[in-house]
């Protein structure tokens, strides 16, 4: 379960900031 959780954060991460995970690596 805690390698599907990481994924899950991305997407809602994705629809809730908008920013894309190399975005979000960068940052």
């Amino acid at each position: 379960m805690a390698g599907r959780q990481p994924r899950h954060l991305l997407f809602v991460d994705v629809e809730t900031t908008g920013l894309t995970y190399e975005d979000r690596v960068i940052t």
